[in-house]
């Protein structure tokens, strides 16, 4: 009967200690209702200016988002909004609605943990693997335009010159340009009409409508032409047509090309700047991202790393390479009480430091998504 009640007093203490701990949770969560948070969305379907700035407008008036902001070069869209008033889920739902794709971008914040404790995935690791994904994925959506674009201007020269300097030469020929036409508006041309159609659900119209309004009367009209010359005549349009589904989707490809160089160079800029930092919390050293460091944390930082935010020294002696800020390649150094650059390298000595800056937008912003 002892071992019984015991058992029972067990129960008893954990089902007590598990609702305490559900309440508590309750209670923070309610605390935290109306905390800005600020999530990033992967954006898919943008051709143009007017693109980013519908995507933001229909952000903005969404109930509980504070600021939003679409970035047309990186196709990424960072809102920051009233935790608890609206959600992610609400973001993509409306992105949608406006005619576009949204993924949200999971922001690698992990819950901290000792630098001891087995099992712990390295969250710089975690950081690399997601620009890795995202790096691969805009190289991937590359080649598959320059695929499409080699296409296109195979079939374009040919349709081209049969229909400047051979009209007309041989039986059949508007059978032959028909055949050579077809792909290029069919199957380059499919994301003008696939952005065409979206934008007329939606009741809008953008560069993609012109290209596949303009590409489709020639096409339809050169069909007529080709099969019921009493109707319209014999003249046909299929040169135009490839040319303006071939030259625009030139322009397109350099576009994403250039777009892509550009998110590599930002991507090296960023990678300068430390992914991780040592924090001393409770008396234990923990890894944490960058974004979870905040003013007046104590950090450690080995040599060899980077400086992962502003701060001060409180103790330790060392060299620090600071050429990438002020292009001096001489080391500096750093002695108690003198200020730490961030992103800047510790060379050969023991830092402890106290940051006096935070990556932030603001102090009231988390990360959430």
């Amino acid at each position: 009967m002892g071992i019984i009640d015991f058992e029972k007093k067990e129960v008893f203490a954990v089902a007590t200690e598990a609702k305490h701990s559900t309440g508590q949770e309750a209670t923070v969560a309610q605390d935290r209702t109306g905390e800005e948070c600020q999530t990033v969305l992967e954006l898919e379907g943008m051709t143009c200016a007017t693109c980013a700035m519908r995507i933001e407008k229909g952000l903005k008036k969404i109930p509980g988002v504070i600021d939003a902001n679409v970035n047309l070069a990186t196709e990424r869209a960072s809102v920051i909004y009233a935790l608890g008033q609206t959600s992610i889920e609400q973001m993509v739902q409306k992105v949608e609605d406006v005619g576009y794709k949204a993924t949200p971008l999971k922001q690698t914040v992990p819950a901290p943990q000792p630098l001891h404790e087995t099992g712990t995935v390295s969250v710089s690791a975690t950081l690399l693997t997601q620009e890795a994904e995202l790096f691969k994925r805009r190289q991937a959506e590359i080649t598959h335009k320059r695929n499409l674009l080699i296409l296109g201007i195979a079939l374009t020269v040919p349709i081209v010159i049969l229909s400047m300097f051979f009209i007309n030469r041989f039986p059949g020929e508007s059978f032959l340009l028909l055949a050579l036409t077809t792909p290029v508006w069919a199957v380059v041309g499919w994301e003008f009409h696939r952005g065409a159609i979206r934008n007329l659900r939606h009741g809008s119209a953008n560069m993609d409508t012109l290209v596949s309004l303009g590409s489709t009367v020639a096409y339809l009209m050169s069909i007529v032409a080709t099969f019921f010359p009493q109707v319209v005549g014999s003249i046909t349009f299929y040169d135009t047509t490839a040319l303006i589904v071939t030259l625009i989707f030139l322009g397109k490809y350099l576009e994403v090309r250039a777009t892509g160089q550009t998110n590599e160079a930002i991507r090296k800029l960023i990678g300068l700047q430390a992914r991780v930092a040592h924090v001393m919390r409770n008396g234990q050293e923990m890894e944490l991202p960058i974004e979870q460091v905040r003013v007046d944390d104590e950090l450690v930082v080995r040599p060899g790393e980077k400086i992962p935010v502003d701060g001060t020294v409180l103790s330790g002696r060392s060299s620090v390479d600071e050429s990438m800020i002020t292009g001096e390649s001489i080391p500096v150094e750093k002695d108690e009480g003198e200020a730490l650059i961030g992103a800047t390298i510790n060379q050969r000595g023991l830092l402890h430091m106290r940051a006096t800056k935070d990556s932030r937008r603001n102090k009231r912003t988390i990360y959430c998504g």
